[in-house]
Formats: structure tokens, C-alpha cells, sequence
């Protein structure tokens, strides 16, 4: 019976006017675990294309050739009567043949990329000497608040502090902020209602998103993004930037005298070796971030600036693995993961808006600029494609509001009790 009602689906979604073409998933190992079966969602658009037709009379090739099935509904019921008992589904819960084409398109290929990654011939030079020893994901559908209480027992992010070596011994302890990230509302013990990760993906052109962006208690951006000029697509307001060690230090992004990292929280990273101390990190970064760092905490010491201790990365990169049944990219986990956990214990929900790409996915990189590149959806550093498939599976957004608009909604700790 599944056999027959996949292909009279199928069949029926072929025979729309607009000829969306819905390819069939792959049989990868772990489809359950990050999505289900794409036919769930089509079905509700092709039934009730089908029963219109039905209801006008209208006859068809395919309504003589494929079976037909009692329906459960009220025969006399139309589509557009809302008060109809039995009825149809409502229109707000109707997923469009075009979105539900793109979210099988975009699984598959981030899944694909995912394989390749893991495959014994996959290019690794494994630079930062990860030797993960744990378990790895597995095929059974875990429920989203499973997961996320789950990271919270395993991961958290941690700012370098005054006590720290060997920053203490050398003086430079008083350059460190006193006070932790977000400490008024640490001192309220009450979460944000709402936390906003802004990619800077090139979907978000023509997005619309600006006032539902801004209307968030705090917004994260990243790196350069800018905001001026871009406000009804990415919103005006700035909350915090997490900003890595290559714009810190490379002279070309001017952090000393760009205004876009005046008067909010910054948190500054690079990463380290899997197994290093912070001696060792400091004496070697992949980026000279310090310079700088000193320079402005120097001038500016009241201001919010932070950096993020980078052993503490690699427990999420290890969450990342435990729930993601191929091999991992032995790389760390990009600025928009680590947004994401820096907000999850402080808000009630997080969206993180055009993580996931929505429909107006291109292969154009950022909104701000015109580059072209694959590598900057699905990953070619950062393990990406396995960030985004655990981000759908911790999400509890539905397939409108990911793929449609471009928000994957996360339920933070404290509204999960976690």
C-alpha cells in the first residue's frame, strides 16, 4: 500500500501545471534521522489539487488510469469553504509544490556532500590533529528537544577570563572584560524571549525579513556583514558580532576604525589544535588576533569585547559527530553554529534566518557583495552540510517558515527546561 500511494503522489505532483519536478531522495543510511519522507509533505498539496478536480467534474488521462481512494472527508466539502467539517487542509499549512521541490533538492545535496566528506579518498590533512574517539550519529529519529538538551549537557561556549594562563602571568589579565557575556540579563535570571542568527547568505536578497529580524530582543551577526543600505532584507539592528581572526587581524577590514563593531558585544575567535592548551594556542593562532585585540581593549576598556576560548569549540564540533552518522570534516564548526550555542541558554527560541537556505538560494555567497561559490552553502572548511542537517533536526519550524522564508526556529534551554 506505501508502494502504491508513493507513485499515484509522485504521478500526481508530475501532472501540475507548473511541472515541479520532486526527485525521489536517495536511500542514504540516515534519512530518518534528518528528514522525513519528502511524499508527507506533497501529499497535502496533490490531494487537494486532486479532489478540486474531482469536485469541478473535470476528467483526465490520470484520473482514469490511477486508482482512486474512498475519501474520509465530506464529499460535498470545496476548498473554498473554510468552515467545512472534514475539511480541507488550511491554507497555512499547505506546503507549495516549489518549496517542497527545493527542500528535497537541498537535503540530497546537503547529505551528498556530507558522503563525500567522509569518504576514505575525501581530501582530510586533519591540521589540527583531531582524534575523536567517541560514537558516531545513528538511524533513529531523535526528537528535537532530545537534542538540544542533549548539546547543552555536552557543549557550552566559555570566554577567556582575567584568571587565565598564561595571560595572568604576563600581565595581560586587566585586558579581559570583568563581567561575563549578557551579564544584566545573567543578573535578571530571565532568558531573552527571542534571539535572532543572522547568516550572511546570499538568499537573504529580496528577503523582506528586515522588520521581523529587528523586532528580535537580541540579533548576531558575523564578520563585516553590513547592515546599511541592506535594512529591509537583514534588519538595521545589532546586537552582537562574533567576528573570527582573519577580519581581526588582516588590515583590508580596518577593525580599529570600521563603525559597524562600535557600541555592541563582540566576541572574537580563532581556533586551536584539538588537543592544545591555551599556552600553546597563544604562542601559535592561526591568526594573529592579539594585536588588535590589546590595541582596542586599550582604548576602548568599557566596551563588550570578548574572546572565545578555542578548546571549547571542539566539544561541539564532537556533538556534531555523535549525532551525524558519516565522518565528519576535521575542522571547527563555523561562526553561525557557534552563534547559535552562544544564544541557545539565553533565549527562549533562537531563528537562525538563511542558515538553512531557502528557495531564493543562489550560488552567490554573501548579500553584501557578488561572489559566487558552492562551497559557501555546503561547506569547504567548516563541516557545514553536517551543521545544517543537525539544525533541521533540532528545529521546530515548519517546512514554510525553513524553506519557504528562510527561518529555522530552535527552542532555547530555558523554555525547554532543560
Amino acid at each position: 500500500m506505501y508502494l502504491l500511494w508513493r507513485q499515484y503522489w509522485l504521478h500526481s505532483e508530475r501532472q501540475k501545471t507548473n511541472h515541479v519536478s520532486i526527485p525521489t531522495p536517495p536511500a542514504y543510511p540516515y534519512d530518518v534521522q534528518y528528514l522525513d519522507l519528502v511524499v508527507q509533505h506533497g501529499q497535502e498539496d496533490s490531494a487537494e489539487e486532486s479532489k478540486t478536480k474531482h469536485l469541478n467534474g473535470s476528467t483526465s488521462q490520470h484520473s482514469k488510469k490511477m486508482p482512486r481512494f474512498r475519501s474520509k472527508t465530506n464529499q460535498k466539502c470545496r476548498p473554498d469553504i473554510e468552515d467545512c467539517e472534514g475539511a480541507m487542509i488550511a491554507k497555512s499549512k499547505i506546503i507549495p509544490s516549489g518549496v517542497v521541490a527545493h527542500k528535497s533538492q537541498l537535503v540530497v545535496q546537503l547529505r551528498r556532500v556530507l558522503l563525500d566528506e567522509g569518504s576514505i579518498f575525501a581530501k582530510d590533512k586533519n591540521v589540527y590533529g583531531v582524534k575523536y574517539t567517541g560514537s558516531k550519529g545513528t538511524m533513529k529519529k531523535t526528537p528535537p528537544r532530545e537534542i538540544v538538551c542533549n548539546l547543552k549537557k555536552s557543549a557550552a561556549l566559555r570566554m577567556l577570563k582575567r584568571k587565565d594562563e598564561p595571560f595572568k602571568t604576563l600581565g595581560l589579565d586587566d585586558l579581559f572584560p570583568g563581567k561575563p557575556v549578557f551579564n544584566k540579563q545573567r543578573e535578571k535570571k530571565q532568558p531573552f524571549r527571542s534571539c535572532a542568527v543572522i547568516a550572511s547568505a546570499g538568499s537573504l536578497v529580496d528577503s523582506q525579513l528586515g522588520n521581523f529580524i529587528d523586532s528580535h530582543d537580541v540579533v548576531v551577526r558575523f564578520n563585516h556583514a553590513p547592515t546599511e543600505g541592506f535594512e529591509g532584507d537583514v534588519g538595521a539592528k545589532t546586537s552582537v558580532r562574533i567576528v573570527n581572526s582573519q577580519v581581526i587581524s588582516k588590515p583590508e577590514f580596518d577593525f580599529l576604525n570600521n563603525p559597524i563593531y562600535d557600541n555592541i558585544t563582540m566576541v572574537a575567535w580563532d581556533p586551536c589544535n584539538y588537543t592544545s592548551s591555551l599556552i600553546q594556542w597563544y604562542e601559535r593562532p592561526d591568526f594573529d588576533l592579539f594585536t588588535n585585540y590589546w590595541t582596542r581593549r586599550q582604548k576602548r576598556p568599557n566596551d563588550d569585547f570578548y574572546i572565545l576560548d578555542p578548546r571549547s569549540a571542539w566539544p561541539i564540533w564532537n556533538f556534531i559527530q555523535g549525532n551525524t552518522p558519516a565522518r565528519l570534516r576535521r575542522n571547527p564548526p563555523s561562526s553561525g553554529f557557534l552563534g547559535l550555542i552562544l544564544m541557545l541558554p539565553m533565549c527562549n527560541h533562537v531563528d537562525m534566518i538563511e542558515y538553512v537556505p531557502s528557495i531564493r538560494q543562489t550560488k552567490r555567497c554573501h548579500y553584501y557583495d557578488t561572489l559566487e561559490d558552492n562551497g559557501c552553502t555546503f561547506g569547504a572548511w567548516h563541516p557545514l552540510a553536517a551543521e545544517k542537517l543537525l539544525a533541521l533536526s533540532m528545529s521546530s519550524s515548519d517546512d514554510n517558515e525553513i524553506f519557504g522564508r528562510g527561518i529555522l526556529r530552535i527552542q532555547g534551554y530555558p523554555s525547554l527546561n532543560c
